[in-house]
């Protein structure tokens, strides 16, 4: 991970402004300039400080940090000083520095921060600068400080030397610096004549061409005064000397801060273009062999692109809200004059407009480019994709609303992907939004057009959800009970795995395809397509008496007519499932949602019915003494996963730690515990779970998950939702070098981090477990018991086979009893009093219970 987190192309290039500025601030100082000390807030109050609070004082004022604690988090703004300076001022100090017959160091991430400045200069100005302030002389535009940035390294480059690497305690200064000049950067002349345009040179700034260096300067970066000014404040670099502020301030304060913007915007598009660069070469590694090193599964590359999705989302909501918030005219979001967004912007803008125009519902019309489109290249060669596109989609989000009607729970909205929700909403408003374009342009490059590769990534999910249909229906059949607090998400799963495996879109598009009228060119065109595809044919056959009873004719129409008229349109595609078979984000989130609902009903399953937990003391308890052989595989899966839960961190190993570490982890105390192995008394040692204290074991998914299951819940903004995430990678990445910066994202960083993050890849297996079939087989093997103990006992009676069908804690009772009884025999032992030395090492109900999970894995081992 990147020491390097700010949120982009923009933010980082403020930070970088501001690192060379203060170095020249403090060197400028050290040399005598008379300037304000930044480490010292310009116009600061001293605080006062605060009393003691008491009472509902104390905790009205914790409620308020609370609450502005929340505020700042979600605005994910980081307050900041303002330190200001004029140009003309940067310029004399420049010449203070270049005057005094010593040389100065400048720490190496100082140096690359300043190429870094420049380059992001040099772009806006060839990207919009040029057009936009072309009539621009004064020293209050973009180019004049391009221009000063440059004209301070000429002033500054025989004076300055670059400090190449963190200073041993040993080495002489002249063995550690390099002079600026060894990367030249010629500048404009610094007296452009009035009247003229300023000119932006050309040269080749050579910016960070070497990634290793660049690395290495920013981990020098880490807790340096320079770098903890430019981040502690932010530089208000005037454009006029002071006596000439306060007359001219209002009057271009408007015109700043639209070219702040537009240069924000540039930012924005580079950050962009090289997010679906990198993107796409991600998602071209989800064709690759599953066993390979550089394989990437769909959820994960999804997981990327969403979150690139967001972040880019973000940023553009912050641009339009501060464009409105200044009095500007309305953010223009438009890209069809970019270079690398150009033809995909411009083919949207009209398929927007098309859209528009057109009636409300699925089918709207979309002319076919005319010759001369094609010749000139105006629009995207994709261009009929992006409106098969947008007739798929457009129809997606009525499609599972439909199909959730009959079902108790709705279909969660956050399993639909992001890049193809808003793709779908194209036309609702009178532009096409950045992230729009960014959506579509990576949409289009990472399509999938190999149905083997679709078999590869779209079956399994077909048949998980098939599989577990047929698991329900036998579960219903045996009549097992499920706990009334998982009902909801029972419910969700149920809703969302009927639409895996229903398919609706295909019969919903062809009854929006009937719906055309009489005088519509286009009516009857349904018989222009594929019939569309039935799970069975009661579906079949309800879906066409439904249409019937509505009174929507199914009528050919006149196909001359209608062929004649569709030859000047884009149609909407054949494929009847494009969305499943073209769109990898769109399946990948379906999957995603899928195995997310199935780990959270599991778990609760397991944790209403906590024979899991019981049976892993009582297997390691078993097997640690030689009691049984062989392996339970998904048990031990299960200690290896929840070794906190169940064992709380360390998996015991001596006799007389085994009846005690399982109540210690159930939340029992330890006076509770001496009491229950006290040797003077005999005890029961038949106990319910968790029943002397309020905290009971239960299994617990990832902290990874929790942030995924909010996330398909939508219970957090998406941006929000990676920040979470960010944190997370963070804290358990071990590299306190990462540490400095979490508010903010860089969003190639971010997603680099994200498909190497090992929190990630440990999901994935965890969510395929079957939590609910361990639970069900650990109940079967507890009611064996059971019974066999009532054989023994006489006295107590076994729970009928119906008992363990229901959400129980009668498992963890019995395991108590067991390991109770082992206990207690190595304590009498231990003891060493005569009468105790010929007992028997273990006890009738202990013999049944190994017999019975004896004969169980040699089961799983035939």
């Amino acid at each position: 991970m990147t020491t390097v987190s700010v949120a982009g192309s923009y933010e980082q290039y403020k930070l970088d402004t501001s690192r060379f500025i203060f170095w020249l601030v403090v060197i400028a100082r050290d040399n005598g300039y008379k300037i304000d000390d930044p480490a010292i807030p310009q116009n600061g109050t001293q605080q006062q400080p605060s009393k003691r609070l008491k009472g509902k004082e104390r905790k009205q004022a914790k409620e308020t940090a609370a609450s502005k604690a929340a505020s700042s988090t979600a605005s994910l703004t980081t307050s900041k000083g303002k330190y200001s300076i004029s140009t003309e001022t940067i310029l004399k100090m420049a010449r203070h520095i270049a005057a005094k017959k010593m040389s100065s160091t400048m720490p190496k991430f100082v140096w690359y921060s300043y190429k870094r400045a420049v380059r992001t200069r040099q772009a806006y100005a060839e990207r919009y600068a040029q057009e936009e302030l072309s009539e621009r002389t004064s020293d209050s535009g973009h180019i004049y400080f391009l221009w000063l940035l440059r004209h301070c390294h000429e002033i500054l480059e025989k004076k300055v030397k670059v400090q190449s690497v963190a200073k041993p305690v040993t080495a002489k200064s002249a063995d550690l610096r390099y002079s600026i000049t060894t990367t030249p950067m010629s500048a404009v002349t610094p007296n452009p004549t009035p009247g003229s345009t300023l000119e932006v040179d050309n040269a080749n700034l050579d910016v960070v061409a070497d990634e290793n260096a660049a690395a290495e300067a920013e981990q020098e970066a880490v807790g340096n005064k320079l770098d903890e000014l430019a981040r502690k404040f932010e530089l208000n670099v005037e454009t006029e000397s002071k006596e000439d502020i306060d007359t001219k301030r209002n009057l271009e304060s408007k015109t700043r801060t639209k070219e702040e913007l537009a240069l924000r915007k540039s930012c924005l598009v580079d950050d962009m273009r090289k997010a679906v660069i990198q993107l796409e070469h991600d998602w071209e590694d989800t064709y690759k062999d599953t066993g390979a090193d550089c394989y990437l599964d769909e959820i994960r590359a999804t997981l990327m692109t969403e979150a690139t999705f967001d972040l880019v989302r973000h940023k553009e909501e912050v641009v339009v809200k501060e464009a409105d918030e200044k009095g500007l005219t309305a953010f223009d979001p438009s890209l069809k004059t970019d270079e690398f967004f150009g033809k995909t912007a411009r083919s949207l803008e009209r398929i927007e407009s098309e859209r528009r125009k057109s009636t409300p519902g699925y089918l709207f019309l979309a002319a076919c480019l005319s010759d001369q489109d094609i010749s000139t290249q105006r629009y995207s060669d994709d261009h009929e994709f992006l409106v098969h596109y947008l007739h798929e989609s457009g129809l997606e989000h009525k499609v599972r609303k439909r199909h959730e009607k009959g079902f108790n729970m709705p279909i969660l909205d956050g399993a639909f992907d992001a890049l193809s929700r808003i793709y779908g909403s194209l036309g609702t408003w009178e532009h096409v939004s950045m992230n729009t374009t960014f959506a579509a342009e990576v949409v289009i490059r990472i399509r999938s057009n190999d149905k083997a590769h679709l078999l590869k990534h779209y079956m399994p999910m077909q048949i998980r959800a098939a599989e577990e249909e047929k698991q329900f229906a036998s579960w219903h059949n045996q009549n097992i009970k499920f706990d009334r607090n998982s009902w909801q998400v029972t419910e969700s799963a149920r809703t969302h795995r009927s639409f895996i495996i229903g398919r609706p879109f295909s019969p919903m598009r062809y009854a929006e395809m009937r719906l055309l009228k009489s005088t519509h060119p286009l009516y009857g065109l349904q018989y222009d397509y594929p019939k569309p595809a039935f799970t069975n044919k009661e579906a079949r056959n309800e879906l066409m008496e439904r249409l019937e009873n509505q009174g929507i004719e199914d009528n050919a129409g006149n196909s001359v007519m209608r062929q004649a008229f569709a030859a000047h349109y884009i149609l909407p595609p054949k494929d009847g499932d494009l969305l499943r078979n073209t769109i990898p984000t769109l399946r990948a989130k379906l999957s995603l949602t899928q195995l997310l609902l199935r780990e959270e009903m599991g778990l609760g399953f397991a944790n209403a019915s906590p024979q899991i937990f019981a049976l892993c003391h009582l297997y390691n308890c078993f097997l640690k003494r030689g009691l049984i052989t062989g392996t339970w595989p998904k048990i031990e899966q299960m200690m290896e996963w929840h070794l906190e839960e169940i064992f709380l961190n360390e998996v015991p190993t001596r006799p007389n730690e085994f009846y005690s570490r399982l109540l210690l982890a159930t939340g029992y105390s330890s006076k509770v515990i001496k009491k229950v192995r006290n040797l003077k008394e005999n005890p029961d040692r038949y106990i319910d779970f968790g029943k002397p204290t309020n905290k009971t074991s239960e299994l617990k998914p990832l902290p990874m998950t929790r942030i995924l299951r909010d996330y398909v819940h939508e219970r957090e903004k998406g941006v929000q939702i990676w920040h979470r995430m960010n944190k997370e990678m963070i804290k358990n990445s071990g590299n306190s070098l990462l540490k400095q910066d979490t508010s903010n994202l860089d969003i190639l960083s971010f997603i680099k981090e994200m498909r190497n993050s090992g929190q990630l890849l440990q999901v994935l297996p965890r969510l395929e477990f079957d939590y609910i079939s361990l639970t069900l087989q650990c109940n079967e093997l507890c009611h064996k018991i059971d019974v066999g103990q009532e054989k023994v006992f006489g006295n107590r009676t076994a729970q009928d086979e119906a008992h363990w069908k229901s959400p129980t804690q009668h498992g963890f009772s019995i395991v108590s009893t067991l390991l109770g009884d082992l206990d207690r025999i190595f304590l009498l032992k231990e003891n060493g009093r005569k009468q105790d030395k010929g007992i028997a090492d273990t006890t009738p109900v202990v013999d049944v219970a190994v017999w019975v999970m004896q004969e169980f894995i040699d089961g799983l081992n035939d």
